[in-house]
């Protein structure tokens, strides 16, 4: 049997997964979302996607929420995630102020090219 590891970290996804194929909603609601998950202790948080906002409306605002989260974050400690299918989103992400990114890479060939309008193989290519 394996040994069971000493600590689990846990990542509250709600304000990414459970928001992004909903109709957008203010930036302010998802503050206030985000501060009633800190405010109950969570302190690890996925909070948006950085991809096309034309392709995924509810997350047009990934740069405004996650400058708005900065002060709350540092001050409480809370480590912030944003997802990524490429590097311009890698880039979008880390301009925002994120140190923590979470890349997904479909390996559905054409999954892949549906959601990141790259191919398995392209997608990769960006860890090379």
């Amino acid at each position: 049997m394996m040994p069971l590891p000493e600590s689990v970290v846990l990542r509250d996804v709600s304000l990414r997964d459970g928001l992004q194929d909903e109709a957008p909603i203010p930036t302010e609601a998802k503050i206030a979302i985000f501060e009633a998950l800190v405010a109950s202790g969570v302190r690890d948080l996925e909070l948006t996607s950085f991809v096309r906002p034309d392709r995924v409306p509810a997350m047009a605002d990934a740069e405004a929420f996650c400058a708005a989260t900065t002060s709350l974050a540092e001050a409480g400690h809370v480590t912030r995630w944003g997802l990524v299918l490429n590097g311009r989103g890698a880039e979008r992400a880390r301009a925002a102020g994120l140190t923590h990114l979470q890349y997904v890479v479909s390996v559905s060939d054409t999954h892949s090219r549906h959601n990141a309008g790259a191919g398995t193989e392209e997608a990769l290519a960006v860890f090379e």
